[in-house]
């Protein structure tokens, strides 16, 4: 019993043996994942790996305006709302063309068109035009199939024109 007692005696006195380099390895993970966490906390809350500031995108040409999101992930759901001035029309047609019939799913398409019909690459929506009204908004609900950058393209009555990108992350 007493050589017992004497060996742990003897392990308390010995000091451990530290190895510095894995000290100063720790260390290094501490400060720069710290570091590398608020990068990634103050990116994903300004909206450029999803929704937020810098993701909301808007471009004007003419009658038509569109308002999208800049970024987005595969399988999960965006929104695009397209603008149309409408005075002086009695029918209009939207174009979508570009990537958008490879690149998307249309989930959603609010309010119901007239007729919808593809044409080559374009997605052609026709609206007649809500008597009274100057400017109507079309609201699109969509689904990225695959990742990478989408080039999109939107026209009015084949005149007024507008692109954009998309950057959709896997």
């Amino acid at each position: 019993m007493s050589s017992h007692n004497k060996d742990n005696d003897t392990r308390a006195s010995q000091p451990v043996d530290e190895k510095t380099e894995w000290l100063r390895f720790e260390s290094g993970v501490r400060r720069w994942g710290a570091v590398f966490l608020f990068i990634v906390v103050v990116v994903g809350a300004s909206g450029i790996l999803s929704k937020g500031y810098f993701s909301e995108g808007y471009k004007r040409s003419g009658n038509l305006s569109v308002e999208y999101e800049r970024f987005g992930r595969v399988i999960s759901d965006m929104s695009m709302k397209v603008m149309v001035n409408t005075r002086d029309k009695m029918t209009y047609t939207v174009a979508l063309n570009g990537d958008f019939m490879d690149t998307y799913e249309v989930l959603t398409l609010h309010p119901d068109p007239v007729r919808t019909y593809s044409e080559g690459t374009a997605l052609k929506i026709v609206y007649n035009v809500n008597p009274g009204t100057e400017q109507q908004a079309i609201w699109l609900g969509i689904q990225p199939r695959e990742a990478g950058m989408g080039n999109i393209h939107v026209s009015l009555d084949d005149q007024d024109s507008l692109s954009f990108r998309q950057f959709i992350y896997p």
